[in-house]
């Protein structure tokens, strides 16, 4: 006994390129789903990857190169590794860095009472190094001693400031700075 009538199978006879048309759309849509769609989605994982990694995997993904401008400024932030971790366990970049806000404070008018050194942070990549001021002056001296340091081209960074006055002439300011230097792996730059 037939599994279907022969009027079905007439019908079929008669549209045979229909019936092959939609054998073959199954078939494809099952290898898609089977083994390309898995392809596809290893693929995109690995374009990730690498594109995290800074690999150039397709013209419309190329990294933008660095200005000129940028790397000097890199560059005149880095040092060879060694001479980097030398000079931060030695005391010898936080000492640059409270010379500089000292120099940086005197010139806008700015009078020093304490000078502090902070923690140093040794990264793989990095170090940063931590100083501490207590100055008396007004607001417009430390903004222009905060615009002098960011025109300097080094890396610093305000992490706090406070502004008091305590019933004296001159505001008592606060200041917590820190200056970030680069680690090159082969080769010396100027810190």
């Amino acid at each position: 006994m037939p599994l279907i009538g022969p009027a079905v199978a007439a019908a079929l006879r008669r549209h045979w390129t229909v019936v092959a048309a939609l054998l073959v759309f199954v078939l494809f849509t099952l290898a898609n789903l089977a083994w390309v769609q898995p392809l596809e989605r290893r693929y995109q994982a690995l374009v990730a990857r690498a594109t995290q990694l800074g690999m150039a995997v397709g013209p419309e993904r190329t990294p933008r190169t660095l200005s000129p401008a940028l790397m000097a400024l890199f560059m005149s932030n880095s040092m060879e590794a060694g001479a980097a971790q030398q000079q931060a366990t030695s005391g010898q970049l936080t000492t640059t860095l409270l010379e500089d806000m000292t120099r940086a404070a005197a010139r806008n008018g700015l009078e020093v009472v304490v000078a502090e050194q902070g923690s140093t942070t040794q990264q793989q990549d990095a170090v940063q190094v931590r100083g501490h001021l207590r100055l008396r002056g007004g607001y417009g001296a430390l903004v222009g001693m905060i615009a002098e340091l960011a025109r300097s081209g080094r890396l610093y960074s305000i992490e706090r400031f406070t502004i008091a006055e305590r019933g004296e002439p001159r505001p008592v300011i606060e200041l917590w700075m820190s200056r970030y230097i680069l680690k090159l792996s082969s080769g010396a730059a100027r810190s």
